[in-house]
């Protein structure tokens, strides 16, 4: 421990320093205990309760637990406007529905995407950006033996008109869904069963029972898109999703946003008008008729030689922010949730909840970070084992201390993405641990990274390259150094196989399988478990 506090102390040195004094919160003698004030063995056994209770809010009918949790998430927007409306204090604000909670709960792993949705849905209300996720609060209900707390209940059942507190079976599977068809404005009523799939499969859809227009979700967030940026064109402070902040640092620099869209959507008005007048049909607002538009727009910004003001990739990310989403949001919270709980089975199926393996948890999440500041340069992504990313995610519930810790000690706000897909994960992960080892000169993983390492093509040309085969057997060697082998008193655990007995410290397993999309045009790509700190600048997802 002594080794590991003094080169965490060098790397510390180097950050910005008040009066040649090192910042408190910063103090690595403290940091390996509680990181940040909020990370410790104490919060991270709540969250892992927590994840327990969320665990077992699965449906085993997975239509039924598709509608639950499509339900959960039109319900969060009605906690969202709770707290913007209500504006409690952290001391005052009620307990979220559990379902509620659990919506929360994964879009606060998306700090990136949370940030940005509140600052876009709540331009005036700063106030929401300052609320943190309760996890002590709904921790005394799982104490209690999970008993509803009773003034929370009638606050929530009195600002929603008598919306059922707890989401029961018979409240999705008898009700119907108000439905307002943005082409005539007109309401209907759908079941909710055509509701969630429509969200959630491709190429499903209804009919307005008014108009007939074709509702599915090619064409409902194509209609979104349209309708944003006509507020836009309104109201200049209305920015679009996906072109906010920076992908880099996670910051909002006012003065690139407004460049951005001034140059994408002012200066082509011509384009935007007929694009605007035609999304009056429904045809109009399928993707198909939209992107074509854009493309036009990129490439004469390419002509005039005006496409190197554009931030890297904004384009390409305003447009996954809405094709195939139709709610307000900027993600597929319902597909997060679904990632989130892959996670959460392999965390809560490891004996990781021990006072020693918590500890172990804090202290390796806080030499993680600082691997990150002290490798800033490299342009690659970190990856985390199961232990790092449970603190990891522990942090992002308190969401404006996260903000503000990560840019104290890596200059930048640190994005958490799930969604990376396997060819990059396991490199990744084998530089990561490298990397660790290089540095805090203990092993990362228990993960067998020479089988990661030793793809076939790298085994070929090993045998037909005698030197290039003698570099492959010294990375063999330092592999191996950089991970190790489960002890016999370890116990089996999932997929990734391997968990955590009684040690010396936490075995450290890393989460892998093939998953689900966050957001529309991604493809194949990988569960929660494990996730990705991105220091590549500005990227898609």
């Amino acid at each position: 421990m002594t080794d590991t506090v003094r080169i965490l102390k060098d790397i510390v040195a180097g950050l910005p320093q008040t009066d040649g004094v090192m910042s408190a919160h910063l103090n690595p003698v403290e940091q390996v205990l509680c990181v940040d004030n909020v990370v410790n063995p104490t919060s991270l056994q709540a969250h892992l309760a927590l994840l327990r209770w969320l665990d077992g809010l699965e449906i085993p009918d997975k239509m039924l637990d598709t509608i639950y949790l499509v339900k959960a998430e039109l319900r969060y927007l009605h906690w969202l406007n709770y707290l913007n409306q209500r504006k409690p204090t952290q001391q005052e604000m009620i307990v979220p529905p559990i379902d509620v909670a659990c919506i929360w709960h994964a879009h606060l792993l998306s700090p990136y995407r949370y940030y940005e949705d509140l600052l876009r849905l709540y331009p005036t209300s700063e106030h929401m950006l300052d609320y943190v996720f309760p996890l002590e609060k709904l921790h005394k209900v799982i104490a209690s033996g999970y008993q509803i707390d009773l003034p929370s209940e009638i606050t929530w059942l009195e600002y929603t008109g008598n919306e059922p507190y707890v989401l029961a079976l018979n409240d999705i599977t008898t009700r119907l869904v108000a439905f307002s068809c943005p082409w005539c404005s007109k309401q209907s009523e759908i079941q909710w069963e055509t509701w969630a799939r429509v969200k959630t499969q491709k190429g499903l859809s209804f009919r307005c029972q008014h108009c007939t227009a074709k509702c599915n979700a090619d064409t409902l967030s194509g209609r979104r898109f349209l309708d944003d940026v006509a507020l836009y064109r309104r109201d200049r402070t209305r920015f679009l999703a996906g072109g906010i902040i920076t992908t880099r640092k996670g910051t909002y620099e006012e003065d690139k946003i407004m460049v951005e869209h001034q140059m994408l959507l002012l200066d082509h008005e011509a384009k935007w008008h007929s694009q605007l007048a035609n999304g009056k049909s429904w045809q109009n607002c399928e993707w198909k008729k939209i992107v074509p538009t854009l493309k036009a727009v990129v490439k004469e910004l390419k002509q005039e030689r005006k496409d190197t003001k554009f931030r890297k990739l904004t384009v390409g990310r305003i447009r996954g922010s809405y094709m195939g989403l139709i709610t307000p949001f900027s993600i597929d919270l319902v597909a997060a949730v679904v990632r989130q709980r892959d996670f959460s089975s392999k965390i809560i199926g490891v004996n990781i909840d021990s006072q020693e393996g918590l500890a172990a948890s804090v202290r390796r999440y806080f030499m993680f970070l600082m691997l990150m500041k002290k490798y800033w340069y490299s342009n690659e992504s970190f990856i985390p084992t199961l232990d790092i990313d449970l603190a990891w995610h522990t942090h992002m519930l308190f969401a404006p201390r996260y903000r503000a810790y990560t840019t104290a000690a890596l200059s930048r706000v640190t994005n958490h993405d799930d969604t990376i897909k396997k060819g990059k994960l396991d490199g990744s992960l084998v530089k990561t641990s490298l990397k660790w080892y290089q540095l805090y000169k203990e092993p990362y993983t228990s993960e067998n990274l020479v089988q990661r390492y030793l793809i076939l093509w790298r085994i070929f040309f090993a045998i037909i390259m005698p030197l290039y085969g003698i570099w492959v057997i010294y990375m063999v060697i330092k592999l191996r150094k950089a991970s190790r082998r489960p002890a016999l008193n370890e116990k089996t655990g999932s997929a990734c196989g391997a968990g955590a007995g009684d040690m010396a410290y936490t075995i450290y397993i890393v989460d892998t399988g093939n998953g689900y999309c966050d957001g529309g045009g991604c493809s194949s790509v990988t569960k929660a478990g494990l996730c990705e700190a991105d220091t590549a600048g500005d990227h898609g997802h």
